[in-house]
C-alpha cells in the first residue's frame, strides 16, 4: 500500500507536468483499497483508473476450478461535489479475504463471479 501511494503521487506530479500519466508498479504484494488511491487522483482534479492483476485463485460462477484471479479495478472521476468513485473486484472475494481465510476455508475459493 506504500507502493500505491508513491505511486498515486508520482501520478498526479506527471499528469500535472504532462498532461498525462501512466504508472506501472511491480513486485508488490497487494495494493489495498483501491479507492484511496483513485480518489487522490481525482481530488487532483484528474481522471484515474487503477487496475491490478492477480493468479489464478478463483473458480468462475459454476466452475470448480481456480481459474480467474481476483484482478480488482477502480475508477474516479472529479467533480464539484468531490470525486465519483467505483471500485470492484471482478470476482465474489478480494485476493485478501482468499488468503486470509486460507486452506481451512477452501469453500470461499470457489465463490468466483457472482
Amino acid at each position: 500500500m506504500v507502493a500505491m501511494y508513491h505511486a498515486a503521487n508520482a501520478a498526479i506530479a506527471k499528469a500535472a507536468a504532462h498532461g498525462i500519466a501512466i504508472i506501472g508498479v511491480t513486485d508488490s504484494w497487494m495494493s489495498g483499497r483501491s479507492a484511496y488511491f483513485v480518489e487522490m487522483i481525482a481530488k487532483a482534479d484528474l481522471v484515474a483508473i487503477h487496475t491490478a492483476s492477480s493468479g489464478s485463485s478463483v473458480a468462475p460462477y459454476g466452475g470448480t476450478r481456480a481459474v480467474l484471479g481476483t484482478n480488482p479495478i477502480a475508477f474516479a472521476l472529479p467533480g464539484a461535489d468531490g470525486p465519483l468513485v467505483l471500485d470492484m473486484g471482478t470476482s465474489a472475494f478480494m485476493a485478501t479475504e482468499l488468503q486470509i481465510a486460507g486452506p481451512a476455508r477452501p469453500a470461499l475459493a470457489g465463490r468466483g463471479g457472482d
